[in-house]
């Protein structure tokens, strides 16, 4: 940590100092860029840690996490009060990052989501969006197509004099005019009415995918909506999906801070080492561990001189392309006895997640 020296009564002394917030926000920045891959999805996964924090307060342990802003609608997973966590995410289609984070699945629907009519004449929302400027035509701000906001306007869903608390009128005449300029035979009124329900399935749609790849049953999971538009559109999704109820948050357009003041301080470490287990291997994943262990104690020993250390490993059968996360390692030395326990603990966690075992 650091230190500064004092002068009292001729004698010298060093004495911790606090670092000033210009100080301190230098640092942060520091760390952050030698670790970028720790905040890309960092709102969503504070989202969901405030999800199973707010849970835990209303006794709701399984939910289906859905932040839904202007652009996007972000879905993860609380199951048993507990956020799904992976040791890898897909920072776009085919591009992985090895990194301790929460399971995020992100749809391009949400508030802003445009209304558009395809090459074949098809009405579709989304995944274009009119982002905050200039946003929905409704919004008075030069936007000429119509969005998933327009549609809720028209729908009656939004108060037009009470939206953001009455500071910011919409005008229900542009998302009127909006529409009539789509270039298609349809209705006026069919227009505005397919709009809602095709991006209110496409929400329906994103929340079964997620469900589906957990293997877990959506009536048996409540859906936390929040972020802005979450509570706008997710109350019409219980009439696609069946899950158990809808529940809004106080102050949903704030609720991910919550993530982070609520969520324990945890730090991880990570090395890539692909070894065949055997006994042979010991040796080499003891020295690895050894490794980022020792490294953790040095960064934070000021702070937390009595670390506690959880060790795990990510694994796959001979022949596979993907790994099974998150297998246990005992504490302590790595022997020839712990390598066969890792093979083990392999194969009862890849049952627990696939459903299937092969000793």
């Amino acid at each position: 940590g650091e230190t500064m020296q004092v002068v009292e009564g001729g004698k010298t002394t060093e004495v911790p100092r606090e670092l000033t917030p210009e100080e301190k926000a230098v640092s942060f920045r520091h760390k952050t860029l030698g670790q970028r891959a720790a905040i890309v999805f960092a709102g969503p996964a504070a989202g969901t840690v405030a999800s199973s924090h707010f849970g835990s307060l209303i006794g709701t342990g399984n939910l289906l996490c859905a932040d839904i802003g202007g652009t996007s609608c972000d879905i993860s997973l609380v199951s048993e009060f507990r956020p799904y966590v992976n040791t890898t995410f897909e920072l776009e289609h085919d591009l992985i990052v090895n990194a301790l984070s929460v399971e995020v699945s992100s749809i391009g629907a949400g508030g802003g989501s445009l209304v558009t009519i395809s090459p074949a004449g098809e009405l579709q929302v989304g995944p274009g969006s009119a982002g905050a400027d200039p946003g929905p035509a409704c919004y008075g701000k030069g936007g000429m197509q119509p969005a998933m906001t327009d549609t809720c306007l028209l729908m009656g869903v939004i108060d037009p004099d009470g939206f953001a608390g009455g500071r910011m009128p919409l005008d229900k005449e542009l998302s009127v005019r909006a529409f009539e300029q789509l270039d298609t035979k349809l209705p006026f009124d069919d227009r505005v009415r397919y709009a809602y329900h095709v991006g209110i399935n496409n929400i329906a749609e994103g929340l079964t995918n997620v469900a589906i790849q957990h293997g877990i049953d959506p009536r048996d999971y409540s859906i936390g909506a929040f972020r802005a538009a979450g509570p706008m559109l997710l109350p019409s999704v219980l009439d696609k999906l069946h899950a158990a109820e809808v529940i809004v948050p106080p102050h949903p357009g704030l609720f991910s801070a919550l993530g982070l003041v609520s969520s324990e301080q945890t730090y991880s470490d990570s090395r890539s080492a692909y070894r065949t287990l055997t006994p042979e291997a010991a040796p080499e994943i003891d020295a690895v561990f050894r490794e980022m262990e020792d490294k953790m104690r040095a960064r934070f020993k000021d702070r937390h001189p009595d670390p506690t250390f959880i060790r795990a490993f990510d694994g796959r059968l001979l022949g596979q392309s993907w790994e099974t996360p998150f297998i246990p390692i005992p504490s302590g030395p790595v022997t020839a006895e712990t390598v066969a326990t890792m093979i083990g603990n392999f194969h009862d966690t890849y049952e627990l997640r696939s459903g299937n075992r092969f000793p």
